[in-house]
């Protein structure tokens, strides 16, 4: 039995050795190049190695092959493409703006998935925003968009990624079966080597297994909600070549607005500053209070050190001799 198993279990593992060694390493690489892959399962690979199978091991071979080309068949019947779009919009009105993508999304059933907004430039908005919509409203959701404001661009991609997911699936199929047969060899092992042995090569096409699951389980999310990504900026006048052109109400609008955000900025920035000096402000009155008290006491002296009655004390003199 020990010689059977130790024979067998090598040949039923051949085709997909390579894909469940370094399954960490594989499953980065795919991941990454999830959309991108070419071939991550080689049905050849099975054949040729179920030619020097001994029957036990050649029927295995033959079940994963038929299984293979199943799920191929049944997978290719359905396409599997990702939409990402993009909407570059301008706007006076930045708070009716936002009114707007928030019925957007409640419309459309989309989802808010990240969101960044920032002021420049005398308190003007900026707001880049990501949302995930049921792909069935993707257009309906692309072209509602213009009642956000003045759209300058709009793009949509459109990526199929039917051959990867495929591949993906067909060898997640495959082990799958593996993972069955060997945990039936597991059952009937006899020696302490043959369990490590298949342990370890149970341990491998479940970790891959997972993995695959994981990407595959990404792709579908990626189908099922298109991602778009808007971003608004607020002007005070649309640039050339937008949709919309700014009225003079619009312009009367913004620049009350802005003549308000001033006059408030400047009282409130005085009124801080008030209470941040608060201390020095009493601290510098009181020694002012003291310094003209204390001058009040002290009369001012000439440039001679001589006190001003002297001084004109000195000028009666002087008069008195003129007399004479």
């Amino acid at each position: 039995m020990k010689k059977s198993l130790l024979i067998i279990l090598p040949l039923l593992l051949a085709g997909c050795g390579g894909n469940a060694k370094g399954g960490g390493d594989s499953y980065a690489a795919d991941y990454e190049a999830a959309y991108n892959t070419s071939a991550a399962y080689e049905p050849a690979a099975y054949e040729e190695a179920a030619e020097d199978m001994p029957a036990e091991a050649a029927g295995t071979s033959a079940a994963l092959s038929a299984e293979q080309k199943s799920t191929e068949t049944i997978a290719k019947t359905e396409e599997k493409i990702v939409y990402t779009g993009s909407i570059n919009v301008e706007t006076t009105d930045y708070q009716g703006t936002m009114t707007a993508l928030a019925e957007l999304e409640t419309k459309y059933n989309a989802v808010v998935t990240s969101s960044d907004e920032s002021t420049y430039n005398n308190n003007r908005h900026y707001l880049y925003v990501t949302v995930r919509v049921p792909s069935g409203q993707f257009h309906d959701f692309m072209n509602g968009s213009s009642v956000l404001g003045a759209v300058r661009n709009q793009s949509i991609n459109r990526t199929d990624i039917t051959k990867a997911y495929n591949d993906h699936t067909i060898e997640a199929d495959a082990l799958k079966i593996q993972l069955t047969r060997l945990q039936e060899m597991l059952a009937k092992a006899e020696t302490i080597e043959d369990m490590l042995a298949i342990e370890d090569r149970l341990l491998n096409v479940e970790t891959r297994l997972n993995q695959l699951n994981s990407v595959i389980d990404n792709m579908d999310m990626d189908v099922a909600y298109s991602t778009v990504n808007i971003s608004i900026n607020e002007v005070i006048q649309y640039s050339p070549g937008t949709k919309k052109d700014a009225t003079f109400l619009d312009r009367l609008k913004i620049a009350f607005e802005d003549s308000w955000d001033i006059t408030k900025n400047f009282v409130e920035t005085v009124l801080f500053t008030l209470i941040r000096y608060f201390p020095v402000i009493v601290i510098i009155s009181a020694l002012y209070y003291a310094f003209r008290r204390w001058r009040a006491a002290h009369p001012r002296t000439g440039s001679k050190g001589f006190s001003m009655p002297f001084r004109k004390k000195n000028k009666d003199a002087g008069a008195a001799d003129g007399d004479h």
